[in-house]
């Protein structure tokens, strides 16, 4: 038949014998049911939708393909991948070739994908499963929260976790990162004014344009917001505001933050953005929806997988002997100041040993 080979010129997935393979195998599987149905069964009801109503088979055939194109290997678990392990693809030999190509191909892409990097620019980076998902999908512009507050008790290792934030930005240039930390202990000293002025001091924005101070604090918070805002905003780039430390920020300075939450999650005056608060409290945001983060302390456990990723294939005992040559050198408690420090410390010693 003319339509059975799909051909797309700038495919890069499959090559086009691999097309016509999946597509004939597809066309025969679909033959006689409802396409859509069986579709949304296979793939669940987001991959339907995004197919959406066809008036053929071969119709919806050709969609489920570019599907497969557009999305190629980044997500964590590719449509395409999960079509050729189900029952009804891995019986087909030359489905289940294609299978092994794309899971190759997905392996060396995961062995250096940067949301599972176990090693940074600054050194190594355990554990934060959770914020590697979270910024995965600021990244990707997944559809949700755009405000993120990370919390945890001291020496858990909140300003660490946003060195990951760093690493994301050299690597993936696709968004801006904008970061301001406040003095440990000395948040209650930054006002409104003045954290105002320093954000758009920060990215290259004209202090002269700044709007005149009034008599009611909320108001003036509101119109530093959109001030600084219009500074932030660039025309496709869009922009992460990272915030340290302001949980005691005085009253004018949580207003800008609440004000600035608002704005960035529903994407007011065409915001495009998101917004990381560490050291934050999250209820200080209420309605604004938020996704919340609380760290625990880098345990063994953490060393160990850390281990593993820096060392492939490895066997267990020289795993096991690195972890504890970490722990060795550690000698302070995890309540202590400076534990996270040394722990961060023997653990880049003993990864450059093994090197």
């Amino acid at each position: 038949m003319a339509d059975a080979v799909w051909s797309h010129e700038a495919q890069m997935l499959l090559s086009s014998a691999q097309t016509s393979a999946l597509f004939s195998r597809l066309d025969q599987l679909l033959s006689g049911q409802h396409a859509a149905d069986t579709i949304g069964i296979w793939l669940g009801l987001t991959v339907r939708s995004r197919i959406g109503i066809k008036n053929s088979v071969h119709e919806y055939i050709h969609a489920l393909l570019r599907f497969f194109d557009e999305e190629g290997l980044a997500p964590r678990e590719p449509a395409i991948l999960r079509l050729l392990r189900l029952p009804d693809f891995s019986v087909y030999p030359e489905l289940q070739q294609i299978r092994a190509e794309l899971e190759a191909r997905k392996a060396e892409q995961t062995a250096d994908d940067p949301y599972a990097r176990c090693q940074l620019h600054v050194g190594p980076f355990l554990d934060r499963a959770r914020l590697r998902v979270v910024l995965r999908q600021f990244v990707e512009r997944v559809a949700g929260p755009r405000v993120l507050v990370v919390n945890g008790p001291a020496q858990s290792g909140k300003s660490y976790s946003s060195w990951f934030v760093s690493h994301l930005n050299d690597t993936m240039p696709s968004f801006v990162t904008f970061a301001y930390a406040a003095e440990k202990g000395l948040a209650e000293t930054y006002t409104l004014g003045d954290v105002a002025r320093d954000l758009v001091q920060l990215a290259k924005g004209q202090l002269s344009t700044m709007p005149p101070q009034r008599s009611q604090e909320k108001r003036w918070a509101q119109e530093l917001c959109i001030w600084i805002l219009s500074t932030l905003n660039r025309p496709g780039l869009p922009f992460w505001l990272v915030l340290d430390g302001f949980r005691d920020a005085p009253p004018g300075t949580q207003a800008l933050i609440q004000n600035l939450a608002h704005h960035i999650s529903q994407a007011l005056n065409q915001t495009d953005g998101r917004l990381l608060l560490f050291d934050y409290d999250p209820r200080l945001l209420a309605p604004c929806p938020v996704v919340t983060e609380e760290l625990l302390a880098i345990e063994p456990l953490h060393i160990t997988e850390y281990f593993q990723r820096l060392l492939p294939g490895q066997d267990a005992v020289i795993i096991q002997r690195a972890v504890t040559e970490v722990l060795q050198r550690v000698t302070l408690l995890p309540t202590e100041p400076g534990w996270l420090s040394q722990v961060f410390i023997a653990v880049r010693e003993v990864s450059d040993a093994l090197r």
